[in-house]
């Protein structure tokens, strides 16, 4: 017995060793593997990842590393399998989503994009590199399907968040974003190509064949816009625009009896009515001559947007065949200011003037003045709730306070 104790102690000692070498080995692959990835050597990451893998298969910063091997050849569907690959409860799972995102964003799959950037916000801490660059594309593809409800809804959750964190890089990177969503614009030809990649992609992405429907009114067959929109709106009853479009149509182009238009507003969601909901629905009380009811219709709206030309133009026209000259000449004058303050070169040189590093999360006391300059315009054009944000976001960096 006293002869085996030396043998069994040698072959502990000889296990644990290895175990801890297995251990040490396995460490320093995963850090010459973040390394690697960091540094954009993909081949080292992928002889890395092999590595890591025949240890551990469900290893998430493996999977990581040979996704991007694989996206740096081009092999972007099987970079998305790996990708996939990576568990819910992983520490990478956040990364995984966010890179899901971009290649599917990149393979013009918007639909699924939006589904794997939502899951990144949900994951990772909203300060984070991951989740700031996940709501930008987000906030991106909203823009290219007209979703302005949704964009700017996602915009206000996440600067009420940065409130309550006390985050200012958040908070001036969403007031930057509602500005571009606002006033920005794209390119029509580059915005239709892009949406029926989008479809080509889905074809029963909603979202996307509302859009191209209605980017094709002006140019294409009326006809077949419409019966689209007509079987969107089967397929997906909640849509908002899909509804604001055929409002639109019917208004404006096809000089629809006004009763027939009624389900359409009747079947907008309560939660959803915002300024296109107040804008249709007093056109639409123009157009029966019910003149109370559509000037309450666009005084809800300016409420909602104060700085709509159009519809103020509406409100102060309506006012004056109700012989309320004073409130139209008022309304009306408001018009021409308006006009004047979105002036186009003005407004461009706005956005010339916003640095692309806030958008990116970064922002600093030398930013102050261009944010006191936007909190100007805001109150110029009567957003009185966005002027006070801008300006105490500036008052803020300027004195060091976030």
């Amino acid at each position: 017995m006293s002869r085996r104790w030396p043998i069994l102690l040698a072959l502990t000692l000889a296990v644990g060793g290895a175990g801890a070498w297995w251990t040490v080995r396995s460490q320093v692959w995963t850090w010459q593997a973040e390394r690697a990835m960091r540094a954009g050597r993909w081949n080292d990451a992928w002889d890395l990842s092999q590595k890591l893998l025949a240890r551990d298969s469900e290893d998430g910063l493996a999977h990581m590393a040979m996704a991007g091997a694989l996206s740096a050849r081009g092999e972007f569907h099987v970079a998305l399998t790996q990708l996939r690959l990576v568990a819910g409860d992983s520490s990478w799972a956040s990364r995984a989503a966010r890179r899901e995102g971009e290649i599917l964003l990149l393979l013009d799959r918007a639909s699924e994009a939006e589904t794997a950037l939502r899951r990144c916000v949900d994951l990772c801490p909203r300060d984070s590199e991951d989740s700031i660059v996940s709501r930008i594309l987000l906030v991106k593809i909203y823009r290219w399907l007209g979703r302005q409800f949704d964009a700017m809804s996602l915009l206000e959750y996440l600067y009420r968040d940065g409130e309550t964190s006390g985050d200012v890089a958040t908070r001036v990177a969403s007031l930057v974003q509602m500005f571009l969503v606002e006033y920005g614009e794209h390119d029509p030809k580059a915005r239709a190509t892009m949406l029926r990649r989008f479809v080509a992609n889905d074809p029963q992405y909603v979202a996307a064949r509302v859009a191209l429907a209605q980017q094709e009114f002006p140019n294409g067959d009326l006809g077949s816009a419409l019966q689209e929109l007509q079987l969107c709106l089967q397929a997906s009853p909640q849509d908002v625009e899909c509804r604001q479009y055929l409002l639109e149509y019917g208004l404006h182009v096809a000089g629809a009896e006004p009763r027939s238009l009624e389900p359409l507003l009747d079947g907008w969601p309560a939660e959803r009515r915002g300024f296109q909901y107040y804008r249709l629905l007093g056109e639409l009380r123009l157009r029966q001559e019910r003149l109370d009811d559509a000037i309450s219709a666009f005084r809800d709206a300016n409420k909602i947007r104060p700085d709509q030309i159009g519809v103020r133009h509406q409100h102060g026209m309506a006012l004056m065949r109700q012989g309320r000259e004073t409130e139209a000449n008022q309304e009306l004058r408001r018009t021409e200011e308006l006009r004047r303050a979105l002036d186009y070169e003005r407004v461009k040189r706005l956005f010339d003037g916003i640095p692309k590093h806030i958008e990116m999360g970064r922002v600093g006391s030398a930013d102050a003045p261009m944010l006191r300059r936007l909190g100007s315009f805001y109150e110029e054009i009567g957003r009185r709730d966005l002027t006070q944000r801008w300006l105490r976001e500036a008052d803020r960096l300027k004195s060091g306070h976030r």
